[in-house]
């Protein structure tokens, strides 16, 4: 039985026999590695961009002309889309920076509890200490280290959409000044 999904890079259409279901191929539109998956719903391609129709962005299964934004398999008409921004999380405390400071404060009040209610030996209240801190110290550079998700957020008259995640805030920086030139474009 002949299936069709999307590529998940380019949304080109593939076809392909059921049992192939689950393998990994190069697309054949865009040389990208893809799989293939059974769609929940029926397959249509989006429709190609009229050549006359310029691009501003085509890169990594995004791509923005004067008439529409292709992101996957989604496609949002320019003439829409009011503005475009940054969607930058909330800076707050990771996970992460909350274990380390659970951790640094057990460690630290372990030894300080031990002593007082005499329950611990002073030799395991210290031996615990040293090996819950650099646990601690570990979890809190690992939070450090972690980058932000950013996302496109496409602002229309019906509200705000979340169009395209990515932890690459370059890569969303032109995909934002593309859309942005495009909505210049269509005036």
């Amino acid at each position: 039985m002949l299936v069709k999904c999307l590529c998940n890079v380019c949304s080109g259409q593939l076809d392909f026999q059921l049992v192939d279901t689950g393998k990994h191929i190069n697309c054949p539109h865009c040389g990208m590695e893809t799989e293939l998956y059974m769609p929940a719903v029926a397959v249509t391609p989006p429709a190609p961009i009229n050549p006359a129709d310029p691009v501003f962005l085509k890169e990594r299964g995004i791509e923005v002309s004067k008439t529409r934004v292709m992101i996957g398999a989604q496609t949002f008409a320019v003439s829409a889309i009011t503005s475009v921004r940054p969607g930058i999380p909330p800076s707050g405390i990771s996970l992460w920076t909350v274990a380390s400071v659970l951790l640094l404060l057990g460690a630290i009040g372990l030894p300080t509890a031990g002593e007082i209610m005499d329950m611990i030996p002073d030799w395991v209240a210290v031996g615990v200490f040293i090996m819950i801190a650099p646990i601690a110290v570990v979890c809190y550079f690992v939070s450090r280290k972690k980058k932000p998700m950013v996302s496109v957020v496409l602002v229309t008259a019906g509200g705000e959409v979340r169009a395209y995640s990515s932890t690459d805030a370059i890569f969303i920086s032109r995909v934002i000044d593309a859309i942005t030139q495009a909505i210049v474009a269509r005036g």
